[in-house]
């Protein structure tokens, strides 16, 4: 077998590997981000929908759960929520601790600077018992 061929087909499958990995983990952590908020019983806030990748917009898969409110800029994002809310992380507009927890997944690097990426976390911290 051609090296370059085979060097090739070994980092394509690592990379499998370790996005098969992120998938894994992302769902546990929306998992216990639910748990964490059901045992409280309040609504669990999810930030960023799960179809905001074009990749998962295309196959129909969301990366995670939608929790009982989707909050994204963009509607697509949050197709087929149970409840949707069109709004900014840095500026969330519910009450604190409204939220038993807030999962957060992919969004932070889309924030222009470090300043936005902080005030949302705030954000989440103030409006969910967890983050």
């Amino acid at each position: 077998m051609n090296p370059l061929v085979a060097l090739g087909l070994f980092f394509g499958s690592w990379q499998g590997l370790v996005y098969l990995g992120e998938i894994s983990d992302r769902q546990a952590k929306y998992r216990a981000a639910q748990t964490f908020a059901r045992d409280r019983d309040k609504p669990l806030l999810v930030i960023g929908g799960p179809f905001g990748s074009p990749i998962n917009r295309l196959l129909h898969t969301p990366a995670h759960g939608f929790g009982d409110i989707c909050m994204d800029l963009d509607p697509a994002s949050c197709t087929d929520a149970p409840e949707t809310k069109i709004a900014d992380m840095r500026t969330i507009p519910y009450r604190d601790k409204y939220f038993g927890a807030a999962f957060c997944s992919h969004v932070l690097e889309h924030l222009p600077t470090v300043e936005d990426a902080a005030r949302g976390l705030a954000e989440l911290h103030r409006v969910a018992d967890a983050v």
